[in-house]
């Protein structure tokens, strides 16, 4: 998918997707006015660590999301998204509480993204 920031810029297609293997830490983070507005993963540890920082405020958490029901019944994870629950397109959609959850898996390409209606507006994360 997006491969360096100079990849990212040059097709049109990328713009607006969410960059995540580019952004080594925080200082890399804000050494970079093209960092900024990136969602950062891999820097945070937990929620003690997520809420012990200002800097770490607004970053969605991906990891430490379980399941649905770990997601609904701690009020800290409201408005945190959650992948790995999400299975397919079908599955998404049969579900009232999936609407409104960023799916991954089930994008495989670019053509794929805008062939299907479906996908638009989807974040796209490189799997690996």
């Amino acid at each position: 998918f997006i491969k360096s920031w100079s990849h990212y810029h040059f097709n049109p297609l990328n713009h607006g997707v969410i960059i995540i293997s580019s952004i080594k830490s925080w200082s890399h983070y804000y050494s970079n006015p093209l960092n900024h507005g990136i969602i950062i993963i891999s820097s945070i540890k937990s929620w003690s660590h997520y809420y012990s920082n200002p800097l770490n405020h607004g970053i969605i958490i991906i990891s430490i999301i379980k399941s649905w029901s770990h997601y609904h019944f701690n009020p800290l994870n409201h408005g945190s998204l959650s992948f790995q629950s999400i299975k397919s397109w079908s599955h998404y959609h049969s579900n009232p509480l999936n609407h409104g959850v960023i799916i991954i898996s089930s994008i495989k390409s670019w053509s794929h993204y805008h062939f299907n209606p479906l996908n638009h507006g989807v974040i796209i994360i490189p799997i690996h």
